[in-house]
């Protein structure tokens, strides 16, 4: 039995992560590189209090974060209330570190730290005024966590307006009046940064790399943000919102960034992916703001467009990084942006392109966790039968490959077991699909593809084995409730009359039985439900 945890599980982090990333804007460095930098001497203030983070102060307004920081959505709705209450507590709390250019204040560490106050000042915890109009459309996992955090900081600390009344009616609450006179006069200390816009940008690095380490992907896409590749995964992980990286391109790119960003976001996330699943409708990149998203994402960016993948288990620095050319236009975001898309309709959608793959059999586990590896290494199939031409084969031997993989879906998990998730396994797991479409269109069985598989680098397959050990409790898990859906959908599953593949609501495209051309008429009884990309071979066929 398999013990270990699927190392598909997405991540603690950012599962349950405030995303306050509107709260302070971001700005490019280099843009005023040409205004002098003040000294430490010259600074006007080392210290600021609560009061100047409101929208009428003059600090507040003048704030920017540095457009290569990353996103402000490390901390829990329980870490982002704790600081608060330990400022309102006025315990000690780390002074902020800046870096003056013109009439901009950056934030070089301690963007989270100024947020929460910030958040509080302005009752914005993701899902307020400034985070609406950041965002743009509604993302429901940032609003769920965010209304969670304000009713967790209203139940535990209560609102910074209700602090506010109290300094001008004392005796409705003295207690309370203490409280806010005690910290609306206690100081968060601020450091300095001198120098030139590298100095800071070299001073940021070197603080969240011995502090908080930045992930890989993270890393990739801070170094490379003015990259065609950084600024399309950007785009598409806030649906064409959030800061927009791409504001410097023309008119007619920016808004075409923006639309093609939003379209891939809906074509992977929506709708957004609920646990225990108990619908056939489920989001084919899985949870769109979670601690693989980002990857994911970036990672299809890459795959669509050539753009090699390193090994994650190498260390990650400036010089080992393969960047394309800075975007200035937003041409080439716009190509990167295009061709994804065109490779994701074929596997996504109901248009005549789209082989509408089905999500519960191609891209989840038995227990309904998603397999963002298996989304990878389709698309590689997919760019493989573009250039053999070969998605009519395919679609001879569908069916008996879609029976293999969900008889076998633990082979999957396996894969992933051994190799390790995305870039270290979505090659293993395009090698081991093509074995069985190549096996399958020989007309070998299942029991000898099996046998083949182990015979060379797949030796360590076990068909017996189970994603999960069996429960002893008397209540279902989330997964088992999962599992049992999922078990459930494909004894009598939907099948596609012509190429009697799997296939589900989104994937499926309404076609006449005799073709308007023959005389077949559009009403509901010559009506019937086929792959897009099915219906488009009729003529052929």
């Amino acid at each position: 039995m398999i013990s270990r945890l699927d190392v598909e599980k997405p991540k603690t982090k950012k599962m349950n992560q405030v995303n306050l990333d509107a709260l302070i804007p971001r700005g490019d460095m280099f843009l005023n590189a040409d205004e002098p930098s003040s000294s430490v001497s010259q600074l006007p203030a080392q210290e600021f209090k609560i009061t100047e983070l409101e929208e009428s102060s003059f600090f507040y307004p003048s704030l920017r974060k540095p457009d290569f920081q990353r996103e402000t959505s490390d901390w829990t709705p329980e870490k982002v209330c704790d600081f608060i209450e330990s400022f309102i507590n006025v315990d000690l709390i780390p002074a902020i570190i800046m870096w003056n250019q013109g009439k901009y204040n950056f934030v070089i560490d301690g963007a989270h730290r100024i947020s929460a106050l910030v958040a509080w000042v302005r009752d914005d915890y993701g899902y307020g005024n400034l985070s609406r109009e950041f965002f743009g459309d509604e993302i429901d996992e940032i609003k769920k966590i965010a209304k969670k955090t304000q009713q967790k900081v209203n139940d535990t600390i209560g609102t910074y307006q209700s602090y506010k009344q109290v300094m001008s009616k004392p005796e409705s609450d003295p207690k309370l009046f203490a409280k806010a006179l005690k910290f609306s006069t206690n100081p968060i200390k601020l450091q300095w940064v001198s120098g030139d816009y590298l100095v800071a940008q070299n001073s940021f690095f070197k603080i969240n790399e011995s502090a908080t380490p930045i992930n890989k992907t993270e890393k990739k896409l801070l170094y490379s943000r003015k990259k065609p590749e950084a600024i399309a995964a950007r785009a598409i992980i806030h649906g064409g919102g959030g800061h927009k990286y791409w504001q410097h391109f023309t008119d007619k790119n920016k808004a075409d960034v923006e639309e093609l960003a939003k379209t891939i976001n809906l074509m992977l996330f929506n709708p957004p992916l609920k646990q225990p699943i108990d619908t056939n409708d489920v989001a084919y990149g899985g949870k769109g703001y979670s601690a693989q998203s980002l990857e994911l994402i970036y990672n299809l960016i890459c795959l669509c467009n050539d753009i090699p993948l390193e090994d994650k288990s190498k260390k990650t620095s400036k010089s080992d990084i393969n960047f394309s050319e800075d975007d200035v236009s937003g041409d080439m975001t716009k190509k990167y942006l295009q061709s994804t898309k065109s490779i994701l309709g074929r596997i996504i959608g109901k248009g005549s392109p789209s082989m509408g793959l089905h999500p519960l059999i191609y891209f989840y586990s038995e227990s309904g966790r998603h397999q963002f590896t298996s989304l990878m290494a389709w698309i590689l199939l997919i760019k493989d039968m573009e250039i053999h031409k070969s998605f009519q084969k395919f679609t001879k031997i569908r069916r008996n490959f879609e029976d293999f993989i969900l008889q076998y879906k633990i082979f999957i998990h396996q894969i992933v077991i051994h190799n390790g998730s995305g870039v270290k396994s979505y090659e293993k797991l395009y090698v081991f699909f093509k074995d069985i479409i190549d096996n399958l269109q020989k007309g070998i069985s299942p029991n000898d593809i099996i046998k083949h598989l182990k015979s060379v680098q797949f030796y360590y397959l076990k068909p017996n084995e189970k994603e999960i050990d069996p429960q002893q409790q008397k209540d279902f898990s989330t997964q088992t409730k999962s599992t049992i859906y999922i078990n459930s959908q494909f004894p009598n599953p939907q099948i596609c009359p012509l190429c009697n593949g799997y296939f589900y609501g989104k994937g499926a495209n309404a076609d006449h039985k005799t073709a308007k051309v023959n005389g077949g008429v559009g009403n509901a009884e010559n009506g019937q439900m086929t792959h897009g990309y099915c219906n488009s071979l009729k003529g052929g066929k």
